[in-house]
């Protein structure tokens, strides 16, 4: 193998490090080729070049396949070893080679033959019984038909009673099962020559489950948002673990990547979103909200009863608008907010601590996204927020800029308790007043909602209160929030005086609970 740090000048040029996973072909102590991918630049062959010696060998398919993608080589060579190539082939191969540089180069064999075949393999057997070949392929063929066939392409196969017994020649590494020799045996005798019949089956329909409906259900509302599905890799490159602020260690790493850009499992949907916002602004779209209904596969949750990681539902959504002035963070509420109204679900937000899942919340900025649980269970089910600074600048986003990040089996779980209470649109006019309270600058915006809107649920009328404007001026021990209130009655027109005794209401509980004065 290669040593950490040890470089070698391939035939085309390049120059790679060779680290100890590499599997290289040595001359002493100095690497003149990299095994099974591309001889060494050292022993090129060139018009001064008198003798040759020829090497015929085979190595491990999965090493050489991370050698692959290590390094960025596919070659005719690595392209063929990385399917397999049967230690057994070696010789014959050698022996044409000779024979070859004979024919053409005149070369003279100058020395023996040395061989080393550290492991010796040995043939697959396997046995299946004509029935199963039948009942797999839907023929008729005999035991005898079924031996014929497969020693025309030069298996040993022989018969013992209804069961044939196969021997698998040693070029075939693609024969490993039962089911490998009859796909053999229906590919050679042609699949045009099984006679199509209509399988049984049970016409009974089959009704979607509860979750299959809820998530067709949250695709429909998010699109009637404005926002745009999309399908995102389930593996991803380490660069957008790091740029979320997410720890690759807890993310599972594929030894085989089909890319060495797609070498890790994704731990959450946020990250692949993120990724994609810049491509889009850069193709002229200046304002949109991409969303995702997938898997991820965090480490931190363990495997399965079946040894294989286990899987977590997510829904994750991004917004971004290149110019804007404002917060992103109360547009990505409300469309959250929009979402689970639809359900029939009521949302209860927290300061983000030590409770919150650590792998959903790391892109999110502390001070600027909230915990998202259900009222009516406490059950945490996401996250919602704007961006830290250092994931902005990471995957080069807009300032306006901000998302959520919820598990879909949660809110599948808050619907068992949810109440959906349909009531008619008013014929009365409502009444909108709107109130700006000035607080301490230690009082959040939600604890101001949740006063208001405990009062505003005690009143037999429909409410709504909605954020307007925060502000905070600088070196400032208090702040103002501007909230706008909605009442609306179902059977009268709300008179002045009635509407201003609710809003004195709503001040004095706020006067007497967060010390709130109206501005």
């Amino acid at each position: 193998s290669g040593r950490d740090g040890e470089t070698l000048e391939l035939l085309d040029g390049r120059m790679i490090e060779l680290s100890t996973e590499d599997i290289v072909v040595a001359a002493g102590e100095t690497a003149i080729g990299l095994a099974g991918a591309m001889g060494g630049a050292n022993t090129v062959v060139d018009e001064t070049t008198k003798n040759i010696m020829i090497e015929a060998a085979t190595f491990n398919l999965y090493s050489l396949r991370a050698t692959q993608m290590r390094h960025g080589i596919f070659s005719e060579a690595i392209t063929r070893f990385t399917k397999g190539q049967p230690a057994e082939l070696a010789a014959p191969v050698l022996a044409m080679a000779v024979q070859l540089m004979g024919e053409w180069a005149h070369a003279k064999q100058m020395s023996g033959v040395a061989e080393d075949y550290p492991v010796q393999a040995q043939p697959i057997t396997l046995s299946l019984s004509s029935e199963r070949v039948n009942s797999v392929l839907g023929t008729n063929s005999s035991i005898e038909e079924m031996k014929q066939t497969l020693q025309n392409v030069e298996f040993d196969a022989a018969i013992n009673a209804d069961e044939i017994h196969v021997t698998v020649p040693y070029w075939r590494a693609d024969i490993h099962i039962a089911e490998d020799i009859i796909e053999e045996i229906g590919r050679i005798n042609s699949y045009d020559s099984i006679s199509p019949t209509l399988a049984e089956r049970d016409f009974t329909a089959v009704r979607p489950s509860d979750f299959d409906t809820l998530r067709s259900n949250v695709r429909s509302v998010l699109v009637r948002t404005g926002a745009n599905e999309v399908l995102t890799y389930s593996f991803i490159h380490g660069n957008i673990l790091e740029k979320a602020g997410l720890d690759a260690n807890n993310s599972y790493r594929i030894t085989n990547s089909i890319s060495p850009d797609l070498q890790y499992y994704r731990q959450s949907l946020t990250p692949s979103l993120l990724s994609m916002v810049h491509q889009n602004i850069k193709q002229g779209y200046d304002h949109f909200a991409l969303f995702e209904m997938n898997k991820a596969h965090p480490k931190q949750y363990g495997l399965t009863d079946e040894q294989v990681p286990v899987e977590i539902d997510m829904l994750a959504l991004t917004i971004a608008r290149k110019k804007s002035q404002g917060s992103a963070y109360y547009q990505a509420k409300r469309i959250l907010e929009y979402v689970v109204s639809a359900l029939g679900i009521e949302l209860e937000y927290r300061v983000l601590d030590d409770s919150t899942d650590s792998v959903i919340a790391a892109p999110f900025e502390v001070r600027r996204s909230a915990a998202v649980y259900d009222k009516q269970t406490g059950a945490l089910l996401g996250v919602v927020g704007e961006y830290k600074k250092s994931v902005t600048r990471g995957f080069k986003l807009p300032l306006y800029s901000a998302g959520f990040e919820v598990m879909t089996q949660s809110l599948h779980e808050a619907t068992a308790t949810a109440k959906i209470n349909y009531a008619p649109l008013s014929r009365y006019p409502g009444s909108e007043r709107d109130v700006c309270f000035q607080v301490n600058k230690d009082v959040s915006y939600g604890q101001l909602l949740s006063c208001v809107q405990g009062v505003l649920e005690t009143i037999a009328l429909e409410t709504a209160v909605s954020p307007i404007d925060i502000y905070q001026a600088e070196s400032s021990d208090t702040k103002n929030i501007t909230l706008r209130i909605k009442l609306t009655a179902n059977d009268r027109t709300l008179a002045g005086d009635e509407v201003a005794a609710i809003i004195e209401q709503v001040s004095q509980a706020a006067s007497d609970t967060l010390r709130a004065t109206i501005v």
